[in-house]
């Protein structure tokens, strides 16, 4: 694999770096894996996203800006009514990370 295009990453299981588990190229190396480690079948960072977010939010009008944080790049918009409680945010495609401005800009007028 060349640079331009990350490194060849080997995953094994427990910590004696015998028991591979599995490979793939990943743009760089710079996780945060938890307690529960890497996820065999989870795209690698290399790829596009895209899933939704789960949000607890209060009655009201929203506008929501996605945005890619390294490029300033505006990725999607959206407007919504939410009569309060948990609310699932369609995201766009994304690589490495994505920031979301979530603004209340109005009181609840009914419909989604």
């Amino acid at each position: 694999m060349n640079s331009a295009s990350g490194v060849r990453a080997a995953y094994f299981r427990g910590i004696e770096l015998v028991d591979r588990w599995f490979e793939r190229a990943e743009p760089n190396v710079d996780h945060e894996f938890g307690t529960i480690g890497p996820i065999a079948d989870m795209a690698s960072a290399a790829d596009a996203r895209s899933s939704s977010l789960q949000i607890d939010l209060r009655e009201g009008a929203w506008d929501a800006v996605w945005t890619d944080p390294v490029t300033g790049d505006q990725l999607a918009t959206a407007a919504f009514q939410h009569a309060g409680g948990v609310r699932s945010v369609e995201m766009p495609v994304w690589r490495d990370d994505v920031a979301l401005a979530l603004r209340r800009v109005g009181p609840f007028q009914g419909g989604r």
